[in-house]
């Protein structure tokens, strides 16, 4: 189920989408590299659903704007890069995205449920090579509540133990 946001809702969380994305963390300055899952293909039916997936995308940036701009948390959604079904269709949505964003990964695989896995393995090559500062990468399920505030501050503290 999808909840929809008044005119009012959307325009304010946008706004704040705005601020959050215009300081985005330097990789060099990343404490926290965070991977989330996600895909452009709906596997239950293997059809094409970039615009439900562009939404829940959409609602985890929505989430993640809550944190404040000194967390140091580095996010990007993972999304195969190959998809065996209308990746044309696929590809223009997804790129559109990112241009408006710049939050995607696209790691080079093709996208199969089986393959989920060497998603994240492809994430953590990714992450130690693009995010040196990083002391922890860590991988989301786009269905996760994280709070980012709470986690930086937890993962802080373990560092400086």
């Amino acid at each position: 189920t999808v909840l929809s946001l008044s005119v009012v809702d959307e325009t304010r969380v946008r706004a704040r989408l705005a601020a959050t994305m215009a300081v985005p963390v330097a990789p060099d300055q990343a404490v926290i590299a965070l991977g989330v899952m996600s895909t452009v293909v709906a596997f239950e039916s293997g059809r094409a659903t970039s615009s439900k997936m562009g939404l829940m995308r959409e609602r985890v940036r929505e989430a993640m704007s809550t944190a404040s701009p000194g967390h140091g948390i580095a996010t990007r959604f993972l999304l195969a890069q190959r998809n065996s079904k209308d990746a044309s269709a696929v590809d223009a949505a997804a790129l559109a995205e990112n241009a408006t964003h710049g939050d995607l990964l696209f790691v080079d695989m093709p996208e199969r449920f089986y393959l989920c896995a060497w998603k994240k393995v492809l994430w953590y090559r990714h992450a130690l090579r693009h995010f040196p500062a990083a002391g922890f990468i860590l991988i989301a399920d786009p269905d996760a509540f994280i709070q980012l505030n709470h986690l930086s501050e937890d993962l802080r503290s373990v560092q400086r133990q």
